[in-house]
């Protein structure tokens, strides 16, 4: 078995997880302009709740207009709209609102809006990751390693995965690992991608999961060892993640 091979097949899976996961519903934390729009959204009295967005987001409430793209987006309670989407999403992250960066950052990066995906994303993710925000750090970090909308760039990668990790974002954490795994940007160093798979591996990260197991199976950074293999092969077994999957096979 080939199992760097094998793990590079993982990241480029995951070089789209944000897409479908990593954005939080709309905002239940906002301003007291907000406020009535946030309790007829939890109410899921969705129309009115329009409403109230609306009034405010013409305001000039960056929180109510990334509800309204937010609620574009998703089509909650609205037909889906890209475009309406990112109108609202634009005027939010314009007056510097983070989450709303990063939707438009996915809503690019998905295919979802006209122009190149990875060349559309990135800047939105830029304005995010400056920010502090550490899934636009880990995307930027992506982008550079893959060379996604921009030259690779394995220091770069290097760069942005470091300030992710440093907020503990567990997918900055995998994509380190990864670099150590394989030597892409450092020296290659078993140990190192040992210690940064076993932080995303606890934060819940199947992949990392997987990655840690195969490095007990194979006794790489770790002492080989079975029973832990076949432990954290296991957790991304069941999560239904493929490697996981294979490796539990090999050791049972």
């Amino acid at each position: 078995m080939n199992r760097i091979s094998l793990n590079k097949s993982i990241v480029i899976k995951v070089s789209r997880y944000l897409a479908v996961s990593s954005i939080l519903a709309v905002q239940a934390t906002a301003s007291a302009d907000n406020a009535v729009g946030m309790k007829y959204y939890n109410a899921k009295q969705y129309q009115q709740a329009y409403k109230e967005f609306y009034a405010d987001a013409i305001k000039g409430n960056a929180v109510s207009a990334f509800n309204l793209g937010y609620m574009y987006q998703h089509g909650i309670s609205l037909k889906i709209d890209h475009l309406q989407a990112a109108k609202w999403l634009k005027m939010s992250a314009e007056r510097g609102y983070v989450d709303a960066m990063m939707e438009l950052g996915l809503i690019y990066e998905n295919g979802e809006l006209p122009g190149d995906p990875n060349v559309q994303a990135l800047p939105w993710y830029r304005k995010a990751a400056a920010r502090g925000n550490s899934d636009g750090q880990y995307k930027v970090g992506l982008f550079y390693d893959y060379g996604f909308g921009v030259k690779q760039d394995y220091p770069q990668a290097l760069k942005w995965f470091r300030l992710a990790i440093a907020h503990g974002n567990q997918y900055a954490e995998y994509e380190m690992g990864f670099s150590y795994d394989r030597g892409n940007g450092v020296k290659q160093d078993y140990a190192q991608a040992a210690v940064l798979y076993r932080k995303a591996a606890l934060q819940g990260n199947v992949k990392a999961q997987a990655s840690l197991g195969q490095l007990y199976e194979e006794g790489q950074g770790v002492p080989k060892n079975r029973t832990l293999a076949l432990q954290w092969c296991q957790k991304a077994a069941d999560a239904r993640n493929d490697d996981g999957i294979d490796c539990v096979a090999r050791l049972k």
